[in-house]
């Protein structure tokens, strides 16, 4: 009864916001497109005004809730029709032919369904591809520009595919040095024969160099520093790629509202190319503000944001920043607890940077930070525990970074060595009535490491990304001799992909790895068995301390989704949040035995389809996996924590927000026998509390990946 009742609000509600259709029009319900072969039929449809009208959701039948009719017009159809000619006729099929157009209607609904017929026909193939003048440049040269031609023999000819040939061999010679070339292109078109004949016809001109290199609307930016992010100088040898590569510098500097070079090719005889760069400064002053919210598995908080920027202080273009993150969480609310917080536990992170670019030489930033955080350290509620009998630890985290950023490759390539010193003082947030409000033997962790992080973007838009590539990695060695308390070697790479399927589809793709190699630590890992008998040994409870420093964890908003955070990866006795000296082979149930421990190896793999829905508001569809291993070098492939799940987006200034819900597909995964007291991932509550629903809901802002 309760699900007919739920049901027949859903639909009066649908029917409430469902739009009114216009009279006398008709709704085109379905445009199909019969006969392609070669181009797809989501190539050739997108971009027509003839569509399918778009459902909430993609759901049938909700269609008009929320989003916008798609009106039959015929003569907008017959243009499209002549467009589907144009788009194979510029793909190599001459002899296509759109033969009829059906259109079959729903006089009752005033609904029609569009059907398309399409003759592809034979194409027409390239025949032949001759770049003319490349003999009278140096080999080397000329090998670029023929490489650059994407043009090939054989296959159909297409109109995009030609020009891009042209400007492929004309941006090839700018870039090493003809910054007068001409390229002219010629087609011997035989439609009977269905063979296309190319010849590129090039006049590179003389080798050129810079002419003088002149800076307007400066105001007060120093002009010395703007010169070394150029790194353009007079007389140095002409090329396009070095000339838009210092364009971009000059953005990047983030202190100019718009960047524009001018190149005078006026005079290909003095075989020089003056330079005018135009600059218009922006504001270098930046006050922020802002508010952050996370609501999961492990916690529901709120932070404030307030932060300032001078990005010329002291002149020099040095770049200062200070931000200031106070917040609150809300203990013990989260999605498996839906209770009001009877607890208020404060965080805060204060984070400070100084930036000085064309340190030791033009591209190349020094910088300097430090950060004060302070926080609570929480994990997802064993079963059979209290939220007030719960100890809570927390961490003063001092952190001090020097180091040095150099971009290579028109700043796709960011190579970032540094020097990481990092103090963790722990506090308790709420300890256990009896016995001292920190365990004995924790204490004062130093980790000092140099790290050398590597990035490789290769994106359209590093913001909204639709098509390209990001790998990065990043590889830290504490020692000894630094000062360190830990000595390991920790390296975190990652690969991400983004591929358009259509104009309102992108597929993503992420494959991370984590590995860890403790030279000092990680006995309890390695040893589980002693650590059951008891867990609360100070030894113990030191290693622990430092794992949860160094050790990798999966699951949470940015990880595994169907999980909440450290819920994926061996669990068993932390002896720093037990009560006492619990031991876990006489009670391998009791709450102080499930703990997350985390692992020394770790590997991540998401794919996500993402989709535009109506305006700002977007969908995605998800399918996470991960695995945490307690030993060095160990992926194992048969344990993935598989979890699909869907999720919203709606776009703001700040980014995207964010909700995600993912399903646990594997509760319990055969493959993950337990190790004596250690067992493969923590027994997770389900959704709002409730076991029979094994999902997890997140709430963030910005996407996954």
């Amino acid at each position: 009864m309760l699900a007919l009742t739920l049901l027949g609000c859903l639909i009066f509600c649908i029917g409430c916001v469902r739009k009114q259709q216009a009279d006398g029009k008709y709704v085109v319900d379905a445009v199909e497109l019969r006969g392609t072969q070669q181009l797809s039929a989501g190539e050739t449809l997108d971009g027509l005004g003839t569509r399918e009208t778009e459902r909430l959701f993609g759901v049938p039948g909700l269609d008009g809730v929320a989003l916008d009719y798609s009106y039959y017009d015929p003569e907008l159809l017959e243009r499209d029709l002549q467009r589907i000619e144009r788009t194979y006729r510029a793909r190599g099929y001459y002899e296509v032919k759109v033969t009829a157009a059906r259109v079959l209607r729903d006089e009752g609904q005033r609904r029609v369904r569009v059907i398309i017929d399409v003759q592809e026909g034979q194409p027409v193939l390239t025949g032949s591809v001759t770049p003319k003048g490349l003999e009278l440049i140096p080999l080397q040269r000329s090998l670029a520009a023929q490489r650059a031609m994407t043009l090939r023999v054989g296959r159909p000819f297409d109109d995009a595919e030609y020009e891009r040939s042209k400007r492929g061999i004309a941006e090839a010679l700018s870039d090493a040095g003809y910054a007068f070339v001409e390229v002219d292109g010629q087609v011997a078109l035989d439609i009977t024969a269905h063979r296309a004949d190319v010849t590129f016809t090039v006049r590179p001109g003389p080798v050129s160099r810079y002419g003088p290199i002149t800076l307007t609307g400066l105001g007060n930016i120093p002009e010395s520093v703007v010169r070394d992010q150029l790194q353009l100088r007079e007389g140095q040898d002409y090329s396009r790629a070095e000339v838009e590569e210092a364009k971009n510098a000059l953005v990047n500097l983030g202190v100019f509202s718009s960047v524009r070079v001018l190149e005078d090719r006026s005079q290909p005889d003095k075989a020089t190319v003056p330079i005018t760069v135009l600059v218009e400064p922006a504001k270098l002053r930046t006050l922020r503000a802002g508010l952050g919210l996370r609501l999961d598995p492990v916690q529901f908080s709120s932070n404030l944001r307030i932060g300032w920027e001078d990005r010329n202080l002291l002149g020099g273009l040095r770049r200062f920043t200070v931000d200031e993150r106070p917040g609150v969480v809300l203990y013990p609310t989260r999605t498996s607890i839906p209770e009001l917080p009877t607890r208020l536990l404060p965080t805060n992170r204060l984070r400070t940077e100084l930036r000085q670019p064309s340190f030791i030489e033009g591209r190349t930033t020094g910088l300097v930070s430090a950060e004060y955080n302070i926080g609570p350290l929480l994990f997802p509620l064993p079963k059979g525990r209290a939220p007030e009998d719960e100890r809570i630890l927390g961490f003063h985290e001092l952190r001090g970074t020097v180091g040095l950023e150099r971009s290579f490759w028109d700043l796709r390539l960011l190579v970032a060595p540094s020097l990481v010193t990092q103090a963790n003082v722990p506090l308790a947030y709420q300890a256990p009535p009896e016995g001292p409000r920190l365990p004995t033997g924790i204490e004062t962790l130093l980790v000092v490491y140099p790290e050398l992080s590597v990035t490789l973007d290769l994106r359209d838009d590093r913001i909204r990304p639709r098509r390209g590539a990001f790998f990065s990695s990043s590889l830290q060695v504490p020692m000894g001799p630094l000062g360190s308390d830990a000595h390991d070697v920790r390296w975190r790479p990652e690969a991400r992909t983004y591929l358009p399927l259509s104009r309102k589809v992108v597929l993503a793709t992420r494959l991370g790895f984590g590995f860890l190699l403790p030279r000092n630590y990680g006995g309890s890992l390695a040893d589980p068995f002693r650590v059951a008998a008891n867990p609360t040994a100070p030894d113990v409870i030191r290693d622990q301390q430092t794992l949860l420093l160094r050790a990798f964890y999966s699951g949470g908003p940015n990880s595994n989704r169907g999980y909440g955070f450290s819920e994926v990866g061996p669990h068993g006795p932390l002896g720093l949040l037990s009560h006492g000296n619990v031991n876990c082979y006489e009670s391998p149930g009791d709450p102080d035995c499930v703990r997350p421990l985390g692992g020394l190896t770790l590997w991540e793999a998401s794919l996500e389809l993402r989709f535009a829905i109506a305006g700002a508001l977007g969908g995605v569809t998800f399918l996470d996996a991960s695995d945490v291993t307690r030993q060095a070098w160990h992926l194992r492939l048969t344990v993935p924590h598989l979890s699909p799940g869907v999720g919203l987006r709606y776009d703001t200034a700040i980014g995207p927000l964010r909700l995600d819900l993912g399903y646990r597909w594997l509760e319990r995964t055969a493959g993950a026998p337990p190790v004596g007291p250690i067992r493969d991932e923590a027994e997770t509550t389900g959704f709002l509390g409730i076991r029979s629903l094994p999902m997890t809901l997140h709430l963030a802002i910005g996407e996954s990946f």
